[in-house]
C-alpha cells in the first residue's frame, strides 16, 4: 500500500474557461467555514481573510499517487447473514431500529476508502494575502481541509503519516503530503434490503393493492 499505485487519479477546476474534469483513475465561529472544496478552522476574524483569498482562485488541482478501498475485518459478533435469520424475518417490526428507514442497521460499511500521496493544488489571479503556510503547519493550531482530507493541528499524524508540506508563493498554493502518507477518506457502504423486500410485499400491502385495484382507496 505504502508504494503501489493503483488508482492513481489527478481532478483540474479552471474557473477561467469554465472546463474542467472529472476524477480519473486507472483503477471560528467555533465551527467550520466552506469555500469550495475547502474549509478552515480559524477565528472568526480571519475568515472573511480567508474568503476573499479563495473568492480569486481560478483553479484547482487535486491528486493522489494511489487511491483503494481495504475490506473492513468485522469483530466475531457481526455477521451480515445475522440480518435474514428466520427471527428477524418473522418479526420485522420489532427490528425497524435497526433496520427501518432510519435503521442504525440500515446502512453498514464494507471497506475503508484510502489514498496515498493526495496533493491539492490553487492557483490566484491576485496574491494570496493570508499566510497558510504559518498557519497551517502541523504543529500550529489552525486546520485546513481540503475535499475533506485535513492539514495542520486538526489532522492525525501517526506511523503511516508524514507531516505535511506547505508551498506557498505569490499566486500559487500548495499542500502536499509524503509520497508513503496513506490518508483514511471515507467508506463503501452496503444498503441492507431486509426492510424493503419484507415490508413493501406484506401480505396487508397486497391486500390493500388488490382492493384499490377495484376502485377502492385506503386513506
Amino acid at each position: 500500500m505504502a508504494t503501489a499505485d493503483a488508482g492513481k487519479f489527478t481532478a483540474h477546476w479552471d474557473r477561467t474557461t469554465g472546463t474542467s474534469t472529472s476524477i480519473t483513475t486507472d483503477w471560528s465561529y467555533s465551527g467550520s467555514v466552506s469555500y469550495f472544496v475547502v474549509s478552515v478552522d480559524v477565528a472568526a476574524s480571519e475568515h472573511k481573510q480567508i474568503s476573499e483569498d479563495f473568492k480569486n482562485t481560478t483553479s484547482v488541482d487535486l491528486g493522489a499517487k494511489a487511491a483503494f478501498k481495504a475490506a473492513i475485518a468485522y469483530p466475531g459478533w457481526f455477521r451480515s447473514n445475522l440480518f435474514r435469520h428466520k427471527r428477524v424475518k418473522e418479526n420485522l417490526r420489532e427490528f425497524e431500529d435497526f433496520f427501518g428507514p432510519k435503521g442504525t442497521l440500515r446502512y453498514y460499511p464494507t471497506h475503508l476508502i484510502m489514498v496515498r500521496g493526495f496533493t491539492a493544488a490553487f492557483e490566484n489571479s491576485q496574491k494570496w494575502t493570508y499566510d497558510y503556510d504559518r498557519k497551517f503547519q502541523a504543529s500550529v493550531g489552525g486546520g485546513f481541509s481540503v475535499a475533506g482530507i485535513r492539514f495542520g493541528s486538526k489532522a492525525t499524524y501517526g506511523s503511516h503519516v508524514t507531516e505535511h508540506s506547505i508551498d506557498q508563493s505569490n499566486t500559487s498554493l500548495k499542500f502536499s503530503d509524503g509520497e508513503g502518507t496513506l490518508r483514511f477518506v471515507g467508506y463503501v457502504v452496503k444498503k441492507n434490503t431486509l426492510w424493503d423486500s419484507v415490508v413493501r410485499f406484506s401480505p396487508i400491502d397486497e391486500l390493500g393493492n388488490a382492493i384499490e385495484s377495484v376502485g377502492y382507496k385506503f386513506h
